[in-house]
């Protein structure tokens, strides 16, 4: 209000009233990203030295995501917890299902590509930690230490803040540039500004899909699941010999798949108005 009122002219309260939006949410994003590397660099505060210190090491960002939100909004944005859209339901282990079949089919079409016309091809399943660890365990470890935080802080806060201040398309346009923007520094097979910058753009469609679930779905279950799907793949791994075509593939594959999605028949609300 303050700024408001030292404002002149007809239009200078609209101006202002933008410039207060435009802060809003660069504080929004600002405070995602902070807790986002908080929780990347989680695991690192838990010695590796058994095998319940693996297990801790994935459960750590989970954790993690969870506090800081819970601070945030406590203390300082006091916005209601049910807008996160994480409540478990009977349908969250259905959507996330849904949400890393999604995924996992998109990447596997994608790769399929990639080695038909010889940009890679496929390589063998790595069970070094055992074969109860690979096809029980790291599944479900996977999913709490980079598929379900990492959805809560983007797909669950971040997208829950901006739809308050715009359409859900704009939502999702932000919500995945600024996820796929911060893999830029992210750990990859890239090599060069070009594959780099490839992978940031197979990132943003990557976070593209995700979002879309989100609106269709009404929860962050289904997103989780799909960005677990980035690490089940490993499955069925492939061995890069172009990546750059690689990236291509998996970047339209994800956008064709997202398209789809936006076009299957359901509601597309912002947060606050889907029930809670």
């Amino acid at each position: 209000m303050v700024i408001v009122r030292s404002c002149h002219g007809p239009m200078c309260p609209a101006a202002c009233r933008r410039t207060v939006l435009t802060m809003k949410v660069l504080v929004a994003l600002l405070t995602t990203i902070v807790m986002f590397v908080l929780v990347a660099l989680s695991p690192i505060l838990s010695p590796r030295t058994t095998s319940a210190d693996v297990v801790v090491s994935h459960l750590l960002p989970t954790v993690a995501a969870l506090a800081l939100l819970f601070l945030y909004r406590r203390f300082a944005d006091r916005r209601p917890w049910s807008s996160l859209r994480t409540a478990p339901t009977r349908w969250s282990i259905p959507q996330f299902l849904l949400g890393a079949a999604v995924g996992l089919g998109t990447l596997l079409l994608a790769n399929a590509l990639a080695v038909w016309v010889g940009a890679a091809t496929w390589g063998g399943v790595s069970t070094d930690q055992g074969v109860p660890y690979a096809l029980f365990l790291f599944p479900v470890l996977i999913a709490f230490r980079a598929g379900y935080p990492e959805e809560l802080l983007f797909r669950g806060h971040l997208f829950d803040v901006l739809s308050d201040r715009y359409r859900q398309m704009t939502v999702l346009v932000i919500t995945s540039v600024s996820f796929g923007a911060l893999h830029i520094v992210s750990q990859s097979a890239a090599e060069g500004i070009v594959e780099r910058l490839l992978y940031v753009l197979m990132a943003i469609g990557f976070g593209f899909l995700c979002g879309t679930l989100r609106m269709r779905t009404g929860t962050v279950w289904a997103a989780a699941g799909m960005h677990s799907s980035l690490y089940y793949v490993v499955y069925f791994p492939t061995q890069e010999i172009n990546f750059g075509v690689q990236l291509i593939f998996q970047t339209v594959l994800f956008a064709l798949a997202a398209a789809a999605v936006l076009m299957f028949p359901g509601r597309r609300l912002p947060s606050a108005a889907l029930p809670g």
